[in-house]
């Protein structure tokens, strides 16, 4: 019971504490890190939902065989009335909430990849060949530039946005659009959307798309600006600002543009790459740590008492 415990006071705190402290000042400065941890905690919130639900009506899972007599044995935990009954229960609740998820993550991944399609279809029997090969240009006035999951040309720029963007200001718009494509940011919007879908009662993953559509803009800056004048970046942004392409499209202009250009304006700052890494092992290190303590026990034991 201590277990479930443990689970469920993370989970809780995870869902409900952390989206505060994952929209600080230091996610404008590392979206990358703040990527990842919008990523890895609305797992981690799953996770521990389900192992606080099976360590508390079916704590055998948990539980590692022991020296002794009863060793080779998976103990089933005290005996209590209804023990049985109670397992069941609880077996079938966590498989619930992961059918839950995988539904919902599945039925978005379907909904998002036939828009994908349908849109790409339209674009390709429309537009005419772009600048560059992954490129296609549609015959619209309003300038805008936006990425699509699906099709051989994947960046669409409209007509507005070649007669309104110079060719360094068009460059730098599409290696921030390839950006998304090459970290597959359209990939972890729909993981978050689907596990929106799933719960949407929990702050954590209430909000993630949102916060990940954000961020991902910001990354995409400056994967962009690394090879291109900032300047050009940010003045391209300012003209894409308005534009309104797909709701599930991943543009240049994108939201929460003055964010953006402030950032783009500011003096770069060296960010530390190598903290994302170490914040996905960090949140889903108290689910496991719990899970394997049973395990720990046994090998102290054991040690303890070799023969």
């Amino acid at each position: 019971m201590t277990a479930a415990i443990i689970f469920a006071l993370y989970a809780a705190a995870a869902g409900v504490l952390a989206p505060p402290a994952l929209r600080g000042r230091w996610a404008v400065r590392s979206p990358r890190l703040a990527i990842t941890l919008w990523l890895v905690l609305p797992v981690s919130w799953v996770t521990a939902v389900v192992m606080a639900v099976l360590a508390a009506a079916a704590p055998f899972p948990l539980s590692w065989p022991g020296p002794g007599p009863g060793r080779g044995q998976v103990p089933a935990g005290p005996p209590v009335a209804g023990g049985e009954m109670i397992a069941v229960a609880g077996l079938a609740l966590a498989a619930a909430v992961m059918l839950r998820a995988a539904w919902c993550l599945a039925g978005e991944v379907h909904s998002r990849w036939r828009g994908s399609r349908e849109h790409a279809a339209l674009i390709a029997a429309t537009g005419r060949p772009g600048p560059a090969r992954d490129t296609v240009i549609l015959d619209h006035e309003a300038p805008a530039v936006y990425c699509l999951t699906s099709g051989q040309n994947r960046i669409v720029v409209s007509a507005g946005a070649l007669a309104a963007l110079t060719p360094e200001q068009i460059q730098a718009v599409l290696a921030h659009e390839r950006a998304h494509l090459r970290c597959r940011h359209h990939a972890m919007l729909i993981l978050a959307a689907g596990l929106a879908r799933a719960f949407p009662a929990v702050p954590l993953l209430a909000q993630a798309e949102g916060q990940l559509r954000v961020l991902a803009e910001m990354a995409a800056d400056d994967a962009a600006a690394r090879g291109h004048r900032r300047g050009d970046l940010a003045a391209a942004l300012v003209i894409l600002a308005g534009a309104s392409p797909r709701p599930a499209a991943l543009t240049a202009g994108g939201p929460a543009a003055m964010i953006r250009l402030e950032r783009l304006l500011a003096a770069p700052e060296r960010r530390r790459t190598w903290a994302a890494g170490l914040a996905a092992i960090a949140g889903l290190l108290p689910p496991a740590a719990v899970a394997c303590v049973p395990l720990i026990v046994t090998l102290c034991d054991l040690a303890a008492h070799p023969g």
